[in-house]
């Protein structure tokens, strides 16, 4: 009786989390991001308390708690803080180092899954400067190496049959940020040629943003080993 009761508190928890999103994704399809930032960042802020109910209800996975703490710092920076843009990517990078660290000691991952981390990150970190070469800056530099630490965890969370909808999710963030990258690189390369980055580029990153901060914390109540539904 008792678990049965556990289960219908989140299930209806769960239920109104995402009536509430819901209404932040249509409000941000009809009005578009732009127009209301502080409500975006509300609407990962929410995340983020889900998050914290589910860590609560499982005791399991803080990582992905504070790895949605940290994201709702980022998205503010990012919001507020436009001249200082690589502090909130610094800040993102700092959230897919937790979600792998997460990933690490959950599932064990063996030491070379870390040594190829870093050696990617190395290069990431040199690739901006021989591409760009004088045009190249911190924030490219920064940004590079998120990348390509998102891309990795993405990779790593394919191999694990239990964190489906947390790969799912990394891949909408990716998508979130291959649009703004794209959008972004018109500044330091001509981009306009390719029919696929002109689709690409018409399609806000929210689109894609928002529903994988939606489906993070909801990671953890689909996992069997957690017992939660």
């Amino acid at each position: 009786m008792a678990n049965r009761s556990r289960n219908t508190v989140n299930t209806l928890v769960c239920l109104l989390f995402l009536a509430v999103e819901s209404v932040f994704y249509v409000r941000f399809v009809i009005i578009g991001a732009t127009n209301g930032r502080e409500m975006d960042v509300v609407s990962v802020a929410i995340a983020f308390v889900f998050s914290v109910f589910v860590f609560l209800r499982t005791k399991h996975d803080f990582p992905i708690t504070a790895g949605m703490f940290f994201t709702v710092i980022a998205d503010v920076l990012l919001a507020f803080c436009t001249d200082r843009l690589e502090l909130g990517v610094l800040v993102f990078l700092l959230v897919q180092t937790v979600y792998y660290l997460f990933l690490v000691r959950t599932y064990r991952l063996r030491i070379r899954h870390t040594v190829v981390r870093l050696c990617l990150s190395a290069a990431a970190a040199v690739a901006p400067l021989v591409v760009l070469g004088e045009n190249a800056n911190f924030l490219a530099v920064i940004a590079t190496v998120y990348a390509v630490n998102l891309v990795h965890n993405l990779a790593v969370s394919l191999f694990i049959k239990e964190e489906r909808l947390f790969s799912l999710a990394l891949f909408l963030f990716l998508l979130c940020d291959l649009t703004l990258g794209l959008y972004q690189m018109d500044g330091f390369l001509d981009v306009s040629g390719s029919a696929f980055i002109r689709t690409v580029t018409k399609v806000d990153c929210w689109y894609y943003y928002l529903p994988s901060q939606v489906l993070i914390p909801l990671t953890p109540f689909f996992r069997k080993r957690n017992g939660v539904f």
